[in-house]
């Protein structure tokens, strides 16, 4: 999944770019969908949370392992203890562990690939995600405005595809009467982290973002799981919660 930087160069054109040609992808049926991940695993999600069902209400410890390329622990840890304010209300505890890596390139796709490597080619004992969170600012195919991608869409699932990069985003940008991309490091890594549990951008939505930023006066309606970081709060849509909590029931290290 590309999640893209999209404010000030859409401004500049007068319009939000929509997602890049190469990240439209076809159901086998002609519908068209804009997460090019889909294919890599499956065209649905692997699990859902149906209260009574498949959920018994039980709290869920999601583990990552945290890659600081270029990063300050300190600034890191920040970061995610932000990002685990979007798992908390799926009774998700989103966990992390550090370790200090310098990788080369800024190829989103090469960051994650190197993180593989570093583990032999799957995530290590004890963590269910690894996130690769970079200073550098990275690009896929040259678009240097993608700022995070994941391996798979529902890539928890598996011990080769459970990982994601992000990029540390400058913060607070005000224009006019609004702030864009408060919290962006933040929203990066829960949304790619979001992605690994299988969570789906077009799953997102514009409507139920709003409440949840209503405390501080954001450009920022649209919920977590929207392809670009600077109109996205910090909660995931009901649809997202549900995926994302299904796949920590089933998927997740007990």
């Amino acid at each position: 999944m590309r999640l893209h930087r999209s404010l000030l160069a859409s401004l500049a054109a007068l319009a939000l770019l929509p997602a890049t040609a190469a990240a439209q992808v076809t159901w086998p049926d002609g519908t068209p969908a804009d997460d090019p991940e889909l294919a890599c695993l499956e065209p649905a999600p692997a699990s859902t949370s149906v209260n009574g069902v498949t959920d018994e209400g039980q709290a869920v410890e999601l583990a990552a392992r945290v890659l600081l390329d270029g990063v300050d622990q300190a600034q890191a840890q920040e970061a995610l203890t932000r990002a685990a304010d979007s798992y908390a209300p799926l009774g998700v505890t989103l966990t992390a562990t550090y370790e200090t890596v310098s990788f080369s390139g800024d190829d989103a796709q090469g960051l994650i690939d190197q993180a593989k490597q570093r583990f032999g080619g799957a995530r290590p004992a004890g963590s269910d995600l690894v996130y690769v969170l970079t200073a550098k600012d990275i690009q896929a195919s040259g678009n240097t405005g993608v700022a995070g991608l994941a391996d798979c869409i529902g890539g928890v699932r598996y011990a080769d595809h459970a990982f994601a990069v992000g990029e540390v985003f400058e913060e607070d940008v005000p224009i006019g009467p609004l702030t864009f991309y408060t919290d962006a490091t933040a929203k990066i890594a829960a949304h790619e982290l979001g992605h690994l549990m299988g969570g789906h951008h077009h799953y997102a939505n514009c409507a139920e973002g709003v409440k949840s930023e209503q405390e501080v006066l954001q450009g920022s309606p649209c919920t977590l799981m929207s392809n670009f970081v600077d109109f996205q709060s910090i909660h995931f849509s009901t649809a997202n919660s549900a995926v994302v909590r299904g796949h920590a029931i089933s998927f997740a290290s007990p």
